[in-house]
């Protein structure tokens, strides 16, 4: 079933173009035809540039293939500086903008937004630079956000890049007020095991921003993702910002493949990286600041005794970056 919904697909990148070619050419393989809007954002590796030059090289070969299949053409438009304004006449197949500084996964998947709602697109995918999708996860999505006119926000199961077999997250997660932690669902499970849709979408709390799918509805009455996160809890602000007035929800055949924290050091299993430690935990504070100030006592005690095993074992520099963090000044390596 194809449903006739008209989709802008958001992507952000930060050095880390090959992954955000790979992205594109997954996206330009799916069942329907879609609007790309990439924000390079603040990228130091030359990322726009090279994905210009891969868009000039390649598109007009994958035109003709498309062609081929009774597909439309797919053109591109290249910005070099963030656009105050934009119109539906300025959307194309894909649009490359560029953003002098790193705004952060909020702010630059806003700038994405931005532009794209000048359109006429009645729904906005929100995909992480290091994913790939499957042929028929968007359809998917658009099939149940279709079943429901409360929903605001739908999520996809999301496997492992290196192995799709292994479910990564199924949707996105909760949260555990008197922890102060949000979790993940599905993690480890095999994507063959049986889901119950109804269960993880009674839990679930917040949608993965790796892969979002968002209503028009929904931006234009909750609005943007807040954007001083800067990283980490903007999909639980999100949420939790239109508690109440819509409905999150989880499309199981959807399945998009991530591998997780490509360009700032998240990984699931291990240590985090310095920039992800700080901003995971600053955020959390913030976030429970904001909605949920019970949580607070512990996330301290929490960033505390982290801080004190750092010291334990001489990696002052950690244990500074967690003090920075729970203290609000700025991040510093």
């Amino acid at each position: 079933m194809c449903i006739a919904m008209s989709v802008a697909v958001i992507i952000v990148n930060w050095n880390g173009w090959k992954d955000t070619i790979e992205c594109i050419r997954s996206l330009l393989r799916i069942d329907r035809d879609v609007n790309i809007v990439i924000c390079d954002n603040g990228s130091t590796d030359g990322s726009f540039y090279e994905i210009q030059k891969w868009l000039i090289d390649n598109l007009p070969e994958i035109n003709v293939d498309r062609s081929s299949l009774g597909r439309k053409s797919v053109g591109f438009r290249f910005l070099e500086t963030v656009p105050h304004t934009s119109t539906s006449s300025d959307q194309c197949g894909i649009t490359l903008i560029r953003s002098d500084s790193n705004l952060g996964f909020a702010g630059g998947n806003n700038v994405g937004l931005r532009y794209a709602l000048a359109g006429d697109h009645s729904h906005f995918w929100l995909l992480n630079n290091d994913t790939t999708v499957a042929a028929d996860a968007l359809d998917r999505l658009l099939e149940r956000v279709s079943e429901d006119d409360r929903i605001g926000i739908c999520g996809s199961t999301l496997v492992y890049f290196d192995k799709p077999d292994v479910v990564q997250n199924l949707a996105g997660g909760g949260f555990k007020k008197f922890r102060g932690k949000a979790y993940s669902m599905g993690m480890g499970l095999p994507l063959s095991e049986p889901i119950d849709r109804a269960c993880i979408e009674n839990e679930l709390r917040f949608v993965s921003g790796a892969s979002m799918l968002v209503t028009r509805t929904f931006l234009e009455q909750v609005g943007l993702m807040c954007e001083d996160y800067f990283l980490y809890f903007e999909e639980l602000d999100w949420a939790e910002r239109s508690r109440g007035h819509f409905k999150l929800a989880y499309a199981p055949q959807s399945i998009v493949r991530h591998k997780v924290g490509a360009s700032i050091g998240t990984s699931d299993f291990g240590n985090r990286s310095t920039l992800s430690d700080y901003y995971m935990n600053r955020s959390t504070i913030k976030f429970c600041w904001r909605h949920s100030k019970i949580s607070l006592p512990i996330v301290l005690s929490l960033v505390a005794r982290d801080a004190v095993r750092w010291c334990r074992q001489r990696q002052w520099s950690r244990a500074a970056i967690l003090a920075r963090a729970a203290l609000g000044l700025p991040y510093q390596a």
